[in-house]
């Protein structure tokens, strides 16, 4: 096994992260979750052999964040279809 460096390990991640959302967002759930998943478990392995032992608190960080930040495109979402709803 070669061994990923930490900022390639957070690309990556970064990357599915993004690519879940936009696809969520999107409404690709059910066609896209399986390849998605693959890859952010991979990922999320390769992490830990990485770092052991900052592992559960970056992975409690990082899925915070993540609900914090589809809540927003939720909310922003929800708040455009009110504006254009209110202006017709």
């Amino acid at each position: 096994m070669y061994k990923l460096s930490k900022s390639t390990i957070n690309k990556y991640r970064t990357a599915s992260l993004v690519v879940f959302a936009i696809l969520t967002i999107m409404g690709y759930r059910k066609i896209i979750i399986f390849p998605v998943a693959m890859a952010t478990i991979l990922t999320l392995i390769e992490w830990y052999k990485y770092e052991k032992e900052r592992f559960f608190v970056n992975l409690t960080k990082g899925v915070i964040i993540t609900i914090i930040m589809t809540g927003i495109i939720i909310g922003l979402m929800k708040y455009s279809n009110w504006l254009i709803d209110k202006q017709l």
